[in-house]
Order: C-alpha cells, then structure tokens, then sequence
C-alpha cells in the first residue's frame, strides 16, 4: 500500500476524458447545430380547411382556417404544398402534416408513412380534444408506432388562457417561449397527451385539469366532459405538446389545433419557429436514447461532487471544478431558431408592436382591439406578426411595422431602430392622438411632426385615395416640412400625413382609435369604408394597382 501520511493520487487522466464524455452526453442533441428548412406537406383530410381571409367575407367568419399556416413556414425559409393524399415521392428532409384526422388511412398509406419517419422523415400530428369518429380515434391510430396518444379528455385550463401556466422544455427550441399572461403560443382547450418514454414532453400546462369526456356512443357534442374538475380526473401539469425520435426520423404531436389558426397566427409565430427549428434540428451521434445521456449526467454530477469535496485539500481542482461547470453550462444553452428568410419576410411581413404599451387591448376581439387590422393584413397577403417584447431581429425582417398610439416612450435604442427600419425601406404607420403624442416624442421629433391639442371629434366623409374615411378621435397634424404628403385632411387641418425616411417612409394618423376594431372590423361589425381605405392604403405603400 502507499506509505502512512500519503494520500492516494487522484487518477486524472481517467477522470478528466471521463467528464469531457460525460459533458457530451449531457448535451442537447441540437446544442451545436444550426437548424435547416424543410418542405412541408400538409394534407388535407379530416376536419381541416386551408381557407384564407378575402374580401368577400367580414366579420366573425372571415379568418378561415389553416390557409395561412403555409404561409407563414415561408418566413422562415420553408416551402410548402397542400395534398389531399398522402405523397409517393417523400424525401427525408420533408415534414407531412396532418390535422384532426378523423378517417382510417389504411395499413399501406400507414406503413409508406412509417417507412417515411423512420428512414429521416418527420411527422407532424395536430389533433383536439375527445376527437372520435365511428367509434375510434383515428389520430391515436396513426400515432400506435409511438409513445404518444391523445387522451380521452380536454385540457381545461384554471388561470385564463394557461396564463403562467406553460412549462417549456429547456434544451430545444420550444425552450425559448416565454410564459407570460399574455398566451403567445395560443394554446386553448385541446386533448392533454399520454407520453411514456422515449417521448418527451415540450409543452406543459401545470395549472389544469383533464376534463374527461363522455364515452355515449355518436355525442352530439363532440364526447366533450362537463367542464367541471372531479376527483377521478387528472389534476395538474397536463402534457400539450410532445416530441419522438423514431429511427432516424421525428414525430411532434399537439393536443391542439388552435394556435395554427389563421386569427392566432401573428401571435403563435414564435411557436410555428420552435417547432420548424425543432424539425429543422438534424439528429447526429450525439442524439442517443434517454438512459444513455441519464447515465452520462449521474457520471457527471458524481465527479463534480468528488471534486467538491477534493477542493479543501487541493486548490487546483476548484479551476477545474468551475470549468466544468462552465462547460455544462455553456453546452446546455437554448438552441438556435431558423432565421427570417430576408426577402420574403421583407416583402410580406408587417410587424404590429406591443412592446410600447400602445393603446390597444391584448385580446383581439375586443372593440378597442387590433383583430380588424390584423385581418385586413392578411387580405391583403400581408403576413402580421405580434411583437410582445422590442426585437430589432422582428424589424430587419419587415416590410411595414404598426405603432399604435404607444403610451410608453420609445429609448434612444429604439428610436434609431425605428428610423433605420424606415431607412432601409420600410414604412412606420404610426396612428397617435394628442393625448398619446408625448410618448411618441422622440419620434415625431426625428420627422418634424405634431399633433395639435384641438379635438375634432367622430366624422365619417373625409376623402382618402379617392373614397370616405371614418374616425372615431381625431386631431390635427401640424409640420414645418415642405415635402410633407397630406392623405387626408379636414378643411385645412391635416389628418394624415407621409413623410420620407431614407428610402422608406412614416405616415401619421392623428387618431389613437383609428385602427381599433369598432372603426374597422370586429367578430360583430365591419366598416367597407375603412376597410377599403386600408385596402389602398397597403396598395399605395406596397406599390399595387391602387397606388
């Protein structure tokens, strides 16, 4: 044995290549790789419906369904088609979509699709709650060869709209949301999902209950339960969202459709992003099963505690303790998303700021809400995108971004990146009383613009691109500038007015209440008037027919 008062030496040329191992294996899978784009093949069979908002149809029944998803991915650089079958030719890159499957598909189309995930496809299932037809669920059907099914329940929610209820998964994309009162991902009632391992859960409602549904043979009302917590039902953290790897492919389920929504869309994009960088994440070596990387962390954290206790009598092992440590942490950061594809979203993406506080309700619906302009966006193939929190990233993307009467002044930070936007060829539409001018100081100050403390009140005939416009609050515009466009104006008052911005513009509405949905468009009520007006006002911006 070693001679009394020596200590045995620690064997550091096993342990340190053991800790490096053990660090990789802890790592997420996509910690160091970039995500790519995909095709998406969305197919459309079930209850599902690829209408989009036009100008025929206003009111409650203009948004459509799933027409705009498609859309969207192509912000993000992906391509998209729509089928009514199941494709021949799929390739491992593409990501086949399905949305509330309420038909059998057949062993053949099952096992091509099965074939299809486990040689590099992805798989995408969107489903609802309690969703039976003839007597099976044919969602759960598709989704046998995996760990994943929806449950026979809905997911009620206690706190409104899963308000600081949601749980993301560190480590992927979905890591990145945020869980704020505000309901980003625009989850609702869907179906909580069974998940056993590998499967794990991305998306979690903590406060919630599992709504059991009725299992009466051909409901009227959709198996849907009594809204009412029993003591049998599941109580608390609710899987919403659940992910697979099978084979080489990938499979992501969600227990509901509500977000894809053409009306949810602006607010759910952050999530549509998650999930495509989650698809777009390539699996390597380092993607290996569950046990394996939980084998790895218990090596690592029993090292770690060894050098812990090591530290008192070896100050050399505290540096190696921190690094380490360090090393975990910087491998465990938040995977990368896809970026903004630069010309398409420049050409179609208009940016609607909530960051500043504007006046405006956060639900959309309500009369003092933005549903209407939101609406109008899409008719006119604009693509809108809610920001909740300022992002230069949102900016450099856009085409048009929309302040409406913000009540919180803008930093010197945010000033210049309102500016360089315009600058760059972008267009601010700004709507702002006298009562909001303040906050918007620095800004009307950049472009020599004001808004004079005289109200004028509601009219409904102001000629705008050759028709009526209607206001609810409206103010004079004054400015010194000569080359200062008037667009609409009442006597000698200016009411509208566009200014240059480098090779972009800002044009001022002197109403706070201009856009909201009482005087454009809400689930109730629409104005053609304004409607129109918006209509050629986006044509004049975006260089169309009307301009």
């Amino acid at each position: 044995g070693p001679p009394a008062g020596r200590r045995r030496r620690m064997p550091w040329p096993l342990i340190i290549p053991l800790a490096v191992a053990a660090l990789a294996l802890c790592m997420p899978p996509t910690t160091w790789r970039k995500p790519v784009t995909s095709r998406l093949i969305f197919v459309e069979r079930g209850v599902v419906s690829f209408s989009k908002p036009d100008y025929t149809r206003f009111g409650r029944a203009a948004g459509g369904m799933y027409g705009l998803l498609p859309e969207y991915t192509r912000l993000f650089g992906c391509e998209s088609t729509i089928v009514q079958d199941v494709p021949a030719d799929l390739g491992p890159g593409d990501i086949l979509v399905f949305t509330n499957l309420d038909e059998p598909l057949g062993p053949a189309v099952l096992e091509r699709i099965w074939d299809f995930v486990r040689e590099g496809g992805k798989l995408w299932v969107l489903g609802d709650h309690t969703f039976i037809k003839n007597g099976r669920n044919h969602i759960n059907d598709l989704l046998e060869p995996t760990a994943i099914s929806l449950a026979h329940d809905s997911a009620q929610f206690f706190p409104q709209g899963w308000f600081n209820s949601y749980r993301f998964l560190q480590g992927t994309p979905f890591g990145r949301l945020r869980d704020d009162a505000e309901n980003a991902p625009a989850i609702l009632v869907g179906a909580s999902l069974e998940v056993r391992p590998p499967a794990e859960p991305f998306i979690r409602g903590r406060f919630a209950y599992g709504d059991l549904g009725v299992t009466t043979p051909d409901d009227k009302r959709g198996y849907i339960g009594d809204f009412e917590y029993q003591p049998r039902e599941r109580l608390g953290d609710l899987v919403l969202v659940a992910g697979q790897t099978v084979g080489r492919g990938k499979v992501l389920v969600f227990g509901d459709t509500t977000s894809f929504f053409n009306n949810n869309l602006p607010r759910s994009v952050t999530l549509l992003r998650a999930v495509l960088s989650w698809f777009g994440s390539p699996p390597g070596p380092m993607q290996l099963r569950s046990r394996l990387m939980h084998l790895g962390l218990a090596c690592l954290l029993a090292m770690l505690v060894v050098l812990l206790f090591l530290w008192r009598s070896r100050p050399w092992s505290l540096p190696l303790l921190l690094t380490l440590a360090i090393a975990s942490g910087v491998g465990h950061h938040a995977p990368g998303l896809l970026r903004f594809d630069p010309v398409f979203s420049r050409q179609q993406m208009a940016v609607i700021d909530f960051s500043h506080q504007p006046y405006a309700s956060r639900h959309s619906s309500m009369g003092d809400g933005l549903h209407g302009l939101t609406i109008n966006l899409m008719r006119h193939g604009m693509l809108p995108v809610i920001m909740n929190r300022w992002n230069p990233e949102f900016l450099s993307a856009a085409g048009l971004l929309s302040l409406n009467a913000p009540r919180r002044s803008f930093s010197r930070a945010a000033r210049d990146d309102v500016f360089a936007f315009a600058g760059g060829g972008g267009t601010v539409l700004l709507t702002c009383g006298y009562l909001e001018a303040e906050h918007c100081r620095t800004l009307l100050d950049g472009v020599r613009l004001d808004v004079r403390g005289l109200p004028l009140g509601r009219f409904f005939d102001r000629p705008a691109f050759g028709g009526p416009v209607s206001f609810l609050s409206a103010w004079p515009i004054v400015t010194d500038r000569a080359d200062a466009r008037v667009l609409c104006a009442y006597d000698d008052w200016p009411l509208m007015v566009e200014v240059e911005i480098g090779r972009g513009r800002l044009i001022l509405i002197g109403d706070s209440e201009f856009l909201h949905n009482r005087n454009l468009e809400g689930l109730e009520n629409h104005d053609p008037a304004n409607i129109s007006f918006v209509r050629s006002l986006l044509d004049y911006v975006r260089g169309g027919p009307h301009s």
